[in-house]
């Protein structure tokens, strides 16, 4: 991306109290990915201020342990 464009970023954030059927991030699975990317293609229709800005889908996963909580932010997850 050159220098001092603009880019919209859109975040899913998951949280999960428990690992036992994978982590938080494993959750966002092709069929999930697929409506955020219709969701994000709807906001730019509707907002023509944004129609030209590049977009990045992050993901922010929560993860709780006995050490407490921390946060995996994986960017460009998909696209």
């Amino acid at each position: 991306m050159e220098e001092g464009a603009s880019q919209l970023i859109l975040i899913e954030a998951r949280y999960r109290s428990e690992d036992n059927y994978g982590s938080s991030v494993e959750t966002i699975i092709q069929l999930k990915q697929a409506r955020i990317r219709r969701t994000a293609a709807h906001f730019l229709l509707s907002h023509s201020e944004c129609q030209t800005f590049a977009c990045r889908f992050d993901v922010i996963g929560l993860i709780e342990s006995q050490q407490g909580h921390r946060f995996l932010w994986i960017q460009a997850a998909f696209y």
